[in-house]
């Protein structure tokens, strides 16, 4: 997980936004794609709330984020 920088801060900032006990293919798959905390948040502050990992990395894999 190092290697693709899933550390304990991204880890406890995702449980503080409610993704807690998250898989280690799916932390790393956000990491992958780029769904960091400050893009859950924005999403949520945009009024897209309680996405599945899985759904918060498509919208990124398909570049509805902006």
């Amino acid at each position: 997980m190092r290697i693709h920088s899933v550390t304990t801060k991204f880890i406890k900032e995702l449980k503080t936004l409610g993704y807690e006990n998250a898989p280690v293919d799916q932390l790393v798959s956000m990491k992958i794609h780029g769904v960091t905390p400050d893009f859950i948040r924005r999403m949520k502050d945009r009024g897209v709330k309680d996405l599945s990992i899985e759904q918060l990395i498509s919208l990124r894999i398909h570049g509805l984020d902006r």
